[in-house]
């Protein structure tokens, strides 16, 4: 019989084998088998069995081994799921593969290990300290009580269920949206359902694990890039119930069947020779696997959508409107958020998005009646936040079955304010400042002033640059030349700590020079980015504890880690970071937040300049008062009066809104088109620029005006290949399938002649 794999290449969706007789019965759709593909051997998933293929039988290869895993590793929703992001996301089946399964699935040495029966604890190297209270995956500490609004949002929410399928919870920062899910949760395990929660970066797991973990034990697990292979595989595992059933091959048996049993003699522990049981008698699994707890509930960055749910009933994705979803490189480049509304349309569940700064995609969506939506307009300080060191379960407060916290009770509202009002936005004109000669550093007057006091209140301040480095841009003072990266047409910054200048795209650093190589002048630094703000800090308040979060401080989860306890505990006074800073971080402390460059952030060659300047903003200014006081904000700009700056300090996202949809309406821009990035590349200039005009030309043949470019994008060489971009614009009713089929044939047609046979050709679907 011939079976369908699908291998990790780019290159077609699958590849028909043959199977021997004898291993026949090995055979499971879902299942691993290892073949050849050219001169290398790799493991492959089995799509399809037994389908008629149009291949010359004379070439088909058998496969070299089957049974490589007791159960099949992927069910049917998975492979369904797969085909959904193939075909939208204009990839292969095979790229999905790789991005989708763990290594130990994939890397032979690792999927040997596994076999021989060696047992991992999932969460061994990822515990808290409450851990020790939810060893046994059961945790006593009940779940907050919602105030009045929460309330209310929650039940809204629930209605909305009744009727549509996705929920936008549009909360102000602060208001508790974290609450509102963990009843969400509560709700559907006690329906007996599965829950994924989703969050834009890794980084923001460290809070969200403390806190779920109170209400949730070891029914959570966390999963993502940074956990190790071994912890992968046993979520993967154990969120898949280690029990998918093993389709037994009878003709044609399609992927899913409910009736699928394990193939007799098939040995379940990958012990007996040519991995079958001599008279059935092996028991179905020898294995330790006494330590791998239920897992009913996961936290993860985007990958977190691949796992294999096998009862799926709510998906959370938190801070939806954030670009980190979106998959860049490689492919595929996948929208997580949109992604995860998929799967859970597959799957018959519920999906809430919350944001406080909604993308306009998705707030279009719950304006046209295709989202439900729900909107907490205040700010909750009533009681503490899930999971902070200083809630105890023997406290009254936390008890619900006690009237301290009965929301009916007089207490609740006697001493304490229960809405904390949003920050007060505090605009400074730095032009006006530098003009009257005021301005003397980084920091205003005033935004030196309000530091100082409050240093001297005990409070803690984040101040929010978006540049890393210490400059961005070095430069001649005489002839103005910058150094550029010899492999990507990108300026350099420059980096104090490493005394070295770095090309943020590639990564390759150089020395710096001496002189200028073109007139022999010396260099001088143009800009300003986090490092440069911390030495001017160290030197303003030399007393205070600086610290600094970007992706030069973070390359680790351990790093993060400590930056975020330091700043919890109060051991660092000061916080200086990029964008970073600004994604959901909760500090009970911080009175203060300074936006340093708010220009910077609306000055970009991109549509949603404005709509992601105006969340940064909002966000990062979120972070201030988060308790008992209002907290202030310093937003530092050369454009005061300019709309999006005033949306900012009218805290109005609907007027952003409404200032974008109609820009985007006039420019057919998303949400009311799609958009398409087809980006292409090659080692010579000529090159790709003669494959760029003719696949645009024979793509207006087919679309019209729908097509523009191509041109050079903003950086045209990276990693020493020369780009050109075309971009598509079209209705959101045309059909990705036919789409495909346009460009696949256009593809195939160009990459066939000789000179441009080594041009890569990449497409970017929903950019961000």
């Amino acid at each position: 019989m011939n079976i369908e794999v699908i291998l990790p290449v780019p290159l077609a969706d699958t590849f028909t084998y043959s199977v021997p007789s004898e291993m026949e019965t090995q055979v499971v759709c879902g299942g691993l088998v290892e073949v050849t593909f050219g001169k290398k051997n790799y493991f492959g998933i089995v799509a399809s069995i037994g389908e008629k293929s149009s291949v010359d039988a004379s070439v088909i290869k058998p496969i070299l081994v089957a049974g490589l895993t007791r159960n099949p590793i992927v069910d049917a929703h998975q492979l369904k799921f797969w085909e959904w992001l193939s075909e939208y996301y204009l990839c292969r089946m095979g790229e999905v593969f790789k991005a989708a399964l763990p290594p130990a699935f994939i890397e032979k040495g690792l999927l040997h290990t596994f076999r021989r029966g060696v047992s991992h604890t999932p969460s061994s190297h990822t515990k808290t300290p409450m851990d020790a209270k939810t060893s046994m995956g059961v945790c006593d500490t009940p779940l907050h009580v919602l105030n009045n609004l929460q309330k209310q949002a929650f039940d809204n929410i629930k209605s909305c269920f009744l009727e549509k399928n996705v929920c936008l919870l549009h909360g102000v920062t602060s208001s508790g949206k974290t609450e509102i899910y963990t009843h969400l949760i509560q709700e559907t395990l006690d329906a007996g359902k599965q829950v994924l929660y989703l969050l834009p970066e890794i980084a923001l797991t460290t809070q969200i694990t403390s806190r779920l973990k109170h209400f949730f034990g070891d029914k959570l697990g966390v999963y993502h890039s940074q956990i190790n292979h071994h912890e992968r595989k046993d979520i993967w595992e154990s969120v898949g119930n280690d029990e998918l059933q093993i389709t037994n091959y009878v003709g044609a048996n399609p992927c899913g069947r409910p009736d699928a049993i394990r193939p007799n003699n098939t040995c379940p522990n990958n012990t007996c020779p040519n991995n079958t049981c001599p008279n059935n008698t092996c028991p179905d699994d020898t294995r330790p696997n006494t330590t791998r707890p239920n897992i009913q509930v996961v936290l993860g960055a985007r990958s977190a959508v691949f796992l294999p749910f096998q009862n799926l009933g709510l998906v959370i994705v938190d801070e939806e409107h954030e670009p980190s979803y979106k998959q860049q490189d490689p492919a595929p480049r996948y929208h997580a958020r949109n992604a995860a509304i998929m799967l859970a349309s597959m799957h018959g569940a519920k999906v809430v998005l919350g944001s406080a700064t909604p993308s306009v995609e998705s707030f279009h969506n719950a304006q046209t009646g295709k989202y439900g939506y729900v909107h907490l307009k205040k700010r909750f300080v009533g009681a503490n936040p899930c999971g902070r060191p200083e809630i105890n379960e023997n406290r009254p407060e936390i008890n619900e079955n006690r009237p301290e916290i009965n929301e009916n009770h007089p207490k609740i509202n006697e001493n304490r304010p229960e809405i904390n009002e949003l920050p007060h936005i505090i605009p400074v004109d730095v032009k006006e400042l530098r003009r009257t000669k005021k301005m003397k550093s980084i920091f205003s007057p005033l935004l030196q002033e309000k530091m100082q006091a409050t240093l001297e209140k005990g409070e803690q301040i984040l101040l929010f640059q978006n540049r890393r480095g210490f400059a961005p841009v070095m430069t001649c003072k005489i002839c103005d030349c910058t150094p550029k990266c010899r492999f990507c047409d990108i300026s350099l910054t420059y980096h104090k700590q490493s005394n070295r200048l770095k090309c943020h795209y590639c990564g390759h650093a150089y020395s710096l020079p001496t002189e200028c190589p073109e007139c022999g002048g010396e260099f001088g630094f143009v800009g300003y980015g986090t490092e440069k703000v911390e030495e001017e800090i160290k030197t303003l308040f030399p007393n205070a504890t600086v610290e600094r979060m970007d992706t030069d401080t973070t390359t680790t989860k351990k790093a993060f880690e400590g930056i975020i306890s330091r700043l919890e505990t109060g051991q660092t006074q000061i916080l200086i970071g990029t964008q970073m800073i600004s994604k959901g971080l909760d500090f009970e402390k911080v009175g203060l937040v300074g936006i340093l460059n708010a220009d910077a952030l609306m000055n970009h060659p991109d549509f949603r300049a404005y709509e992601r300047a105006y969340q940064l903003m909002s966000q990062v200014s979120g972070r201030a008062g988060r308790r008992k006081e209002q907290g202030e904000v310093i937003l530092q700009t050369s454009h005061i009066d300019h709309a999006l700056i005033q949306s900012v300090l009218q805290q109005n996202y609907n007027e952003m809104y409404t200032m974008q949809m109609e820009e985007r309406e006039l420019f057919h821009y998303p949400p009311l088109f799609r958009l398409i990035h087809i980006t292409l590349k090659h080692r010579q200039d000529e090159v790709v620029r003669e494959l760029a005009d003719a696949f645009a030309m024979q793509l207006r043949e087919k679309l019209g005006d729908r097509v523009l470019g191509p041109d050079k994008p903003a950086v045209a060489k990276m990693q020493n290949l020369y780009l050109r971009q075309i971009v598509l614009k079209v209705e959101n009713k045309v059909s990705m399938t036919v789409l495909r089929e346009i460009l696949e044939t256009i593809q195939t047609s160009l990459l066939e002649q000789k000179a441009f046979r080594y041009a890569v050709v990449q497409y970017d679907v929903d950019p961000v």
